[in-house]
């Protein structure tokens, strides 16, 4: 690790901001308990739920899913430009669309949004602007609290999303009043694990494949989509077993490949097939021999955990590469 590039990431916005989503959260878990409640209420009478975002948001998304499947929900995630494409023939009151957005200002999750309110659907938004069109439009608002978000790089705010899918999950399982340690088990990570990622980041190539099954393949997506609007590198990211299905042939030495695992997955076997194509594979888990080890938490506030290790390595890439990871050259915060 250089230390020169070390002081430059620290020196980033979108350091910075990563260093922001423990408050995020706290402020996210005081603020939305209500809409919540509402949401969870509305969820259990709905017969099919749409969940749309785009980019992060629909990452974002992908875990709402699950936990709504898992839950006896039925409900698919769609990327907000392709949302008009899955919809039915004629209205239906007892659908709900749940659009993510973090302006609330997009022209495709605001496209979304009019497309749903003319089937007949109730709508929820989970957004971080207050006073968004999304916001404004939407039958049930959930807004978090990660406050301004400068770096073009969502960080704060896709944790803090994961914050309200958490809670109408909790809200669901009846579990609503409990109280949850999120935000202070990411100011932890971030006090004694920072260097650590870092110095393992330093390492990595210039090709990334990231790899995690269930909603850790949406953070796998999300981890990917982060190496490559911040340090511009090759990135690709696949269910773990999925990736012996054709991808591993263009695997080599001159790739990462960063494996998220939850505690007792089955991995040595894929593991050991790539080994025998390259000598840079991190593993970030809960076990001793991983690379990046976490701390053991809930289920629900896992996926949370592996957000920052992945923003971490990102940031530092993109610094130790000579790029800007707070103005990436061809993007912009809000697509119009």
């Amino acid at each position: 690790m250089d230390p020169d590039y070390f002081a430059k990431m620290k020196g980033t916005i979108m350091f910075k901001e990563i260093n922001q989503s423990p408050n995020a959260v706290r402020k996210t878990l005081e603020s939305i308990r209500q809409e919540c409640i509402y949401t969870s209420e509305l969820l259990k009478k709905s017969s099919y739920v749409y969940i749309v975002g785009s980019g992060t948001s629909y990452h974002a998304g992908m875990v709402l899913q699950i936990r709504l499947l898992n839950r006896g929900i039925p409900a698919i995630t769609v990327k907000a430009p392709e949302f008009s494409h899955f919809l039915p023939e004629g209205r239906n009151v007892e659908v709900t669309a749940i659009l993510i957005s973090q302006s609330g200002e997009s022209r495709d999750i605001l496209d979304s949004l009019y497309a749903a309110k003319e089937k007949g659907f109730s709508t929820v938004c989970i957004t971080n602007t207050r006073d968004s069109s999304l916001s404004v439009g939407s039958d049930i608002s959930l807004v978090t609290e990660a406050g301004l978000e400068r770096a073009l790089a969502a960080t704060k705010t896709f944790v803090s999303a994961l914050v309200a899918i958490n809670m109408i999950t909790r809200e669901l399982d009846g579990k609503g009043t409990e109280e949850s340690q999120l935000a202070s088990i990411l100011q932890d990570y971030l006090e004694h694990g920072t260097e650590k990622a870092v110095e393992i980041a330093a390492s990595v190539k210039d090709k990334v494949v990231v790899l995690g099954n269930g909603y850790l393949h949406a953070l796998a997506l999300e981890g990917a989509l982060k190496f490559k609007e911040t340090a511009t590198i090759e990135t690709e990211a696949y269910p773990v077993r999925e990736y012996l299905h054709g991808p591993i042939q263009s695997l080599n030495d001159e790739t990462t490949v960063i494996l998220l695992h939850r505690p007792g997955e089955d991995v040595d076997a894929v593991l050991q097939q790539m080994k025998n194509q390259t000598g840079s594979i991190i593993r970030i888990g809960f076990e001793e021999n991983d690379e990046i080890q976490l701390a053991n938490v809930q289920e629900n506030d896992i996926p949370a955990l592996f957000v920052l290790p992945l923003q971490l390595m990102a940031n530092y890439k993109s610094v130790s590469l000579g790029r800007d990871p707070d103005h990436p050259q061809h993007l912009t915060k809000v697509v119009k």
